[in-house]
């Protein structure tokens, strides 16, 4: 029996922006989207639609702090380009995201 290591994710931009996930070691995290197609009732004579769940595909960068802490960042958009202060929403994320070191 094999027990998975789970990491967290911290989101900055999009729809999750701000929000933490668990997931195991991944390049790009895959999440829900908010807004998922409802199911529709059919007669027995039709023919029912597949509903496929939305996702939302995120790049997964591992941030180095100042001091030394290492984090999992998903984001789509450029944070090198922006003045994002990833340190700063790491100490804001709720719940408050773990290092992976």
């Amino acid at each position: 029996m094999t027990e998975d290591k789970y990491y967290n994710y911290l989101v900055i931009g999009g729809e999750h922006d701000g929000r933490v996930f668990s997931a195991p070691h991944v390049r790009e995290l895959k999440v829900p989207c908010e807004k998922q197609p409802l199911p529709n009732f059919y007669s027995r004579d039709s023919r029912a639609e597949t509903l496929t769940p939305r996702t939302v595909t995120y790049k997964v960068i591992e941030h180095i702090t100042e001091s030394g802490l290492h984090y999992f960042i998903a984001s789509n958009d450029d944070l090198d380009g922006k003045e994002i202060d990833i340190t700063r929403r790491i100490n804001e994320s709720e719940p408050r995201i773990s290092p992976i070191n």
